[in-house]
């Protein structure tokens, strides 16, 4: 949509791939709010184009936060395999403890694949 292109690659490394939607006109980078801001509006305009064929995901989708992409992202990086320490510093946990909630869920995943299956 900023007319980017594909290959972005080839962009200069000091390219922003997010661009400036500060509406107070002052220069600068996103903050944490703002971004949050970003992803709830692109959450809330999928839950609207979802809600006619799937109502109940569509509800869930509007309360969608960046958050929940963090937690997909630990989610996933444990499920393929990423050491628990490495996932803990990407996502700042001071703790290892706040980290193995991943993999508790992980966890639970499995057992109900496995459940589905037949295989317990």
């Amino acid at each position: 949509m900023r007319g980017l292109g594909r290959e972005f690659e080839r962009l200069h490394p000091q390219t922003p791939l997010i661009g400036r939607v500060k509406t107070d006109g002052q220069a600068g980078k996103l903050s944490v709010a703002q971004l949050d801001a970003i992803w709830k509006g692109f959450f809330a305009q999928a839950a609207d184009l979802l809600a006619p064929e799937d109502p109940a995901g569509a509800a869930r989708l509007a309360h969608a936060s960046a958050h929940w992409l963090r937690h997909t992202f630990g989610s996933h990086a444990i499920a393929r395999g990423v050491a628990l320490d490495v996932v803990q510093h990407q996502l700042g946990h001071a703790s290892l403890a706040t980290t193995s909630v991943y993999v508790h869920a992980e966890d639970a995943r499995r057992a109900r694949e496995l459940d589905q299956a037949g295989m317990y």
